[in-house]
């Protein structure tokens, strides 16, 4: 009869959303590239990325910076929403009321303290451009939010998705910290080379004076807060990598 029989369409949502979180994937990888890429030609010129020539490298390549930055506190952001999703999830006050004993996540948050404090004072003292702001801003959320998702993750086992979901999503997972791991190791690795490089941190129109002692905060900052909280960052997500049966805190 009419009316009667009525077909109905149903998508593959769970594939195309494997698909597009695959595709951001794969953005990451090349915008680290990239980022790598522009970092080590500002770094020559004694320039840190915000403060850099608009075009340095390649064309567009503060705005792609800026892209890249954005793309990437999204991916930390569905990391976040997701991870309660995980089997055997403790949830977010037994994690916090775990980790509260414990000295090592301690150290990685007043890190982030130092390496957030460092960008507000360059936040300060820089050029008040679109671009300039958004990287500061970015680079600041893009690490609380990092912060977060590795709390989350120490007691959080990802292997138990196996149990659960197919297969292609444990395999996700595991891209999915080793992207973060890529992009710990690209921030380490650049803030390594920007002391090699002894890049300047201020724009040059600052006062002599002014420009002394802001140099002098921001290179005990950035040699000993910045560069220690991304090492420990990166070694956080390397670990998480091989081992998922245990805090790594």
């Amino acid at each position: 009869r009419f009316g009667e029989a009525k077909i109905k369409i149903r998508l593959p949502w769970d594939k195309i959303l494997s698909v597009c979180y695959s595709l951001l994937l794969c953005w990451q990888v090349i915008g680290n590239c990239l980022y790598f890429v522009r970092g080590i030609k500002c770094f020559r010129d004694k320039s840190s990325t915000f403060l850099c020539e608009r075009n340095a490298a390649f064309l567009y390549s503060e705005e792609l910076e800026v892209v890249w930055l954005t793309t990437q506190t999204i991916l930390i952001v569905v990391v976040i929403v997701l991870l309660p999703r995980i089997p055997g999830f403790l949830g977010l006050k037994a994690i916090f009321h775990r980790l509260k004993c414990v000295p090592s996540f301690f150290t990685l948050v007043l890190l982030l303290v130092i390496a957030v404090s460092r960008d507000v004072m360059l936040l300060l003292t820089s050029p008040k451009t679109f671009l300039t702001m958004a990287i500061l801003i970015g680079f600041a959320l893009k690490y609380t939010l990092t912060v977060l998702a590795a709390a989350m993750l120490n007691y959080t086992q990802l292997s138990t998705l196996k149990h659960r979901y197919p297969l292609y999503v444990f395999l996700l997972s595991k891209l999915t910290v080793f992207v973060i791991f890529l992009a710990s190791f690209i921030h380490f690795t650049n803030a390594l080379i920007a002391i090699t490089f002894n890049v300047q941190k201020f724009p040059a129109a600052m006062s002599s004076a002014n420009s002394t002692d802001f140099h002098v905060v921001n290179k005990l900052l950035e040699n000993f807060g910045v560069t220690s909280f991304r090492f420990k960052l990166m070694s956080f997500f390397w670990t998480k990598l091989f081992i998922d049966d245990k805090g790594i805190f």
